[in-house]
């Protein structure tokens, strides 16, 4: 089930050229950490409302399927949100929290999108 908008388009095109290879998950993650947190819809993925630590993320590579036009792949993002604004004396507090995104790639382009997804 679709849980949000989609996120700006990014091209994949190092991911792109590893499809069907051992290297695929790797290159995909690094590719994705390359590009950094504003290419994800991670704002979605907090629950309190705070901001996203970009430099905190992991990404796993939880699912992958392929059709003629397209890879779609499962990843599963863990990301650190970091709230503020209370004065207080532990300001700012961290929460560690994950979610699960799609991130559809056209074949033909390396175009990608990402979507967060509930299960």
């Amino acid at each position: 089930m679709l849980r949000s908008k989609v996120a700006p388009m990014t091209r994949l095109v190092k991911s792109l050229q590893a499809w069907n290879t051992r290297a695929f998950a790797g290159a995909l993650k690094a590719e994705i950490l390359d590009q950094g947190a504003g290419t994800l819809p991670l704002q979605e993925c907090t629950s309190l409302g705070g901001r996203i630590d970009g430099d905190a993320l992991d990404i796993t590579v939880l699912g992958m399927s392929e059709n003629a036009a397209e890879i779609a792949v499962r990843l599963g993002v863990f990301l650190t949100e970091i709230m503020g604004g209370c004065s207080c004396g532990d300001d700012p507090v961290e929460s560690n929290t994950w979610c699960v995104l799609r991130v559809r790639i056209d074949k033909a382009t390396a175009a990608a999108c990402f979507q967060v997804i509930s299960e």
